[in-house]
């Protein structure tokens, strides 16, 4: 989620604060927008001052904000191009291309990409290696079900529903406005009442993975859990790396099942982070019995800090068992 935050962040400290801060928006008329292939005509937008429009990041137009959560639209020969934005920090959290849109009148109003046609062309740099862990799952005959912990717009959701056609998704997002920004504008509330391979649910990670801990319905389940539960700055929240977590997800993963987390190793605002990164890797070690590792995301060296956790759950033979 925070990779593509980094990568803007030279700009960012020169035109924004890193505190969250509402900005104050004005309203412009509004109109119903169909759009199709080429020549899309203007969006209905809302009007931004002329600090605003220096905290656009060069993502486009705002088509929304909901407190510190934005929805950003720039048009493009191939469709039009949607950005999700946390706070003022001058990166993308998802994106996707809409090829047809429907907007209404309403402020903020629901303004959706046509499920069939909006897809991310890309995946970023910690997407790709979380995707690449669970490739064999999208080529494999039957069926997968994959939990996220942390949806955000859903990209790497998204691209794996389209790319993964035996794979079933439960998105959990802790954030109202974020899950009503995918709905809007992101296609997932389409993507909600066409497809039975898709829910969602506004709740936190440890109480949504804890409940399916006892679940007999959901216990022993996934094939895999992805988690990207960040406060800001490179924080994850204690609830989503204690060993109690990590014992939770292991419960709720199938033989060979994959934990899959986003996490900084370092922040240059946060010092703590690293001790944090170091006790999360003790805690998921003694978790998965030392069934794991910290893969690198490729990235500058100036922002190199982003590592992906992978634990897998491997269960001891019987003969093991026995002598255990």
């Amino acid at each position: 989620m925070f990779l593509r935050i980094l990568l803007g962040l030279a700009f960012a400290q020169s035109t924004t604060a890193l505190v969250h801060t509402r900005q104050q928006l004005r309203a412009t008329k509004e109109t119903t927008l169909r759009l199709s292939g080429s020549g899309l005509p203007s969006l209905p937008v809302l009007s931004l001052t002329s600090s605003e429009q220096r905290q656009s990041c060069g993502f486009g137009t705002l088509l929304c904000q909901r407190n510190n959560t934005k929805v950003w639209a720039l048009q493009s020969p191939s469709g039009q191009r949607r950005v999700l934005q946390f706070g003022n920090t001058c990166g993308e959290e998802s994106s996707v291309i809409c090829k047809s849109v429907v907007c209404k009148r309403d402020k903020c109003g629901e303004c959706a990409c046509d499920d069939q046609s909006t897809l991310n062309p890309t995946l970023n740099a910690y997407h790709t290696v979380m995707y690449k862990q669970v490739g064999p799952l999208c080529h494999a005959n039957g069926s997968s079900r994959v939990l996220f912990l942390g949806l955000g717009g859903g990209s790497l959701a998204r691209y794996m529903l389209h790319n993964c056609p035996g794979m079933s998704i439960d998105g959990v997002e802790i954030s109202a406005d974020v899950i009503s920004m995918a709905r809007d504008y992101f296609g997932f509330g389409a993507l909600e009442k066409q497809s039975a391979r898709f829910r969602m649910e506004h709740n936190d990670a440890y109480s949504a993975v804890s409940h399916r801990a006892i679940s007999p319905a959901d216990k022993g389940s996934y094939d895999a859990v992805f988690v990207d539960c960040f406060q800001g700055s490179g924080v994850v929240p204690e609830s989503c790396r204690s060993r109690s977590f990590a014992d939770k997800i292991k419960e709720i993963l199938k033989p060979g099942g994959l934990l899959l987390q986003n996490f900084w190793f370092y922040s240059p605002w946060v010092p703590e982070v690293a001790d944090h990164y170091k006790k999360t890797k003790v805690n998921y070690g003694g978790a998965f019995e030392s069934h794991f590792e910290a893969l690198d995301v490729p990235s500058p060296p100036s922002i190199h800090w982003v590592s992906i956790l992978k634990a897998t759950k491997i269960e001891a033979s019987k003969t093991e068992a026995t002598k255990i």
